[in-house]
């Protein structure tokens, strides 16, 4: 499932027992997670060994993969904590394309 943190993308990945388990694991109703989320094979060897822990990876494109290692999995938690401190150094997207230019 595609979640926005601070707006940047991540796509959410859990292997659990039901869509409402995974909805509360998200903090998100059962309802969105029928519209927007798809069940999938597990992939990652995080999300099989770990039963209900959310994992992610960056978003396909944008600020997410400028700023992060592509398709590397890590705890929903650790992402958040990543953006929240890229947020406090550049609070919108421009403000890091902006900056980008002076490293040029």
């Amino acid at each position: 499932m595609t979640r926005y943190h601070r707006g940047i993308e991540l796509r959410v990945h859990c292997v659990t027992t039901s869509i409402k388990k995974f909805a509360e694991l998200i903090g998100s109703s059962a309802g969105h997670v029928s519209n927007y989320a798809n069940s999938v094979d597990p992939k990652t060897k995080e999300c099989i060994e770990n039963i209900d822990v959310v994992y992610a990876v960056p978003g396909w494109g944008g600020e997410a993969w400028e700023i992060f290692q592509k398709d590397e999995v890590k705890l929903v938690s650790e992402y958040e904590k990543l953006i929240d401190e890229h947020r406090e150094k550049y609070n919108t997207r421009h403000d890091w394309e902006e900056h980008k230019k002076t490293l040029t």
